[in-house]
């Protein structure tokens, strides 16, 4: 039997020991902070609502329609029989248990074989993997959880959707289709299309208070005149198309200028800058959401969202916390994060058919980005 010796000293490579690095780099788990966007009042574009035990696993949000303000009664008519009754509708949110654990096996002998600290790495992964499904609920419950295009692809109402400049009362498929090309100057993400978002969000639609408005997230005052805004969540891929808008880099470069808060776009901030009220905001999460067209055309479209307030309601029942768990006499551990959560994006009876719901505070933005290789 012949012996061959392995290198360099006729060892065994699997006896000589091997040096591992007490520190480790965790995987970059680029957060997006909706929870700037978040708050405990109607005015904010997530309103956060909060259950304590025994209060169930449901909560109801009161929402009031606005009287008619275009026939009052006017002389010597009679007034009685023509008031007016105030009107309230409630949407519900659904909550529910949610957990994610990991667990690490033999962990004393896990401790003797390796300086890494494998139990403790943990917890913070848990964190990060809660709070991403967070921002992934959220944009789940303002996409395809109201209209799944794999499912049809019945899109909002005119009022409440905006296909590259044009409104659009068909299946999100058939809007699509409409569009011409990825670029700013067609259907791409532009200025223009900003406008007609905030167009639609303060008139109400496509005709004169045909919806109600979106109410604007914050209410401020610019020497003395109020200031009214409102929020656009954009992909990584639309910001491409916006990016070579003319008019977006006068904003831009007119903002550096003027606010102080303004993004120079160097420092890598998601918040790209402001146009006529309009908080732009990079969001590589609704990625995740772009109808793809399969007939040959090749077209790929973002789906983005304009927000006004109380567009969404996150319910807590219970905000995260962690529970662990010890087996076989101590040597498998295990730790979870747990939450008691619900959210939705809160809808109302539409006024023009009080039998279909629209958003009370979204505008679904479509516009078409470059196809993927």
């Amino acid at each position: 039997m012949t012996y061959t010796p392995a290198l360099p000293n006729a060892f065994d490579v699997k006896l000589i020991a091997e040096k591992i690095a007490a520190k480790y780099f965790p995987e970059y788990l680029g957060q997006t902070p909706l929870s700037v966007f978040m708050g405990t009042t109607p005015s904010q574009a997530i309103q956060v609502l909060e259950m304590v035990s025994g209060e169930g696993m449901s909560y109801r949000v009161a929402l009031r329609r606005e009287l008619d303000y275009e026939n009052p009664v006017k002389g010597f008519n009679q007034l009685a029989g023509s008031e007016q009754p105030i009107t309230f509708y409630e949407d519900t949110i659904h909550l529910e248990l949610i957990r994610f654990a990991d667990k690490v096996q033999g962990s004393v002998l896990v401790k003797q074989m390796t300086p890494q600290q494998v139990l403790e790495a943990g917890p913070p992964l848990l964190m990060n993997v809660s709070k991403r499904y967070l921002v992934k609920s959220i944009l789940d419950a303002g996409t395809i959880g109201l209209y799944n295009p794999a499912q049809g692809g019945t899109g909002p109402l005119k009022d409440r959707s905006l296909y590259a400049g044009v409104a659009y009362k068909d299946k999100i498929y058939a809007g699509v289709k409409t569009m011409t090309g990825p670029t700013y100057d067609k259907s791409g993400l532009s200025v223009t299309h900003l406008r007609k978002l905030k167009s639609l969000a303060i008139t109400g639609g496509a005709s004169f208070e045909g919806e109600a408005k979106l109410q604007p997230v914050t209410l401020s005052t610019k020497k003395g005149f109020p200031e009214e805004c409102y929020i656009y969540l954009m992909d990584t891929d639309s910001y491409v198309s916006l990016s070579q808008d003319p008019e977006w880099k006068d904003f831009v470069y007119r903002g550096i200028i003027q606010g102080k808060d303004q993004p120079e776009g160097l420092s890598g901030a998601r918040y790209r800058g402001m146009v006529d009220g309009i908080m732009v905001y990079e969001c590589p999460e609704l990625s995740r959401y772009r109808i793809r067209i399969a007939d040959g055309q090749k077209q790929v479209s973002s789906w983005n969202l304009f927000l006004g307030a109380q567009a969404f309601a996150l319910c807590w029942g219970k905000r995260p916390w962690f529970e662990t768990e010890s087996r076989d006499f101590n040597l498998n551990k295990a730790v979870a994060v747990c939450e008691i959560r619900g959210q939705k994006a809160l809808q109302f009876p539409s006024f023009q058919n009080p039998q279909q719901l629209i958003e009370r505070g979204i505008i679904h933005s479509f516009t078409q980005i470059p196809e993927e290789a």
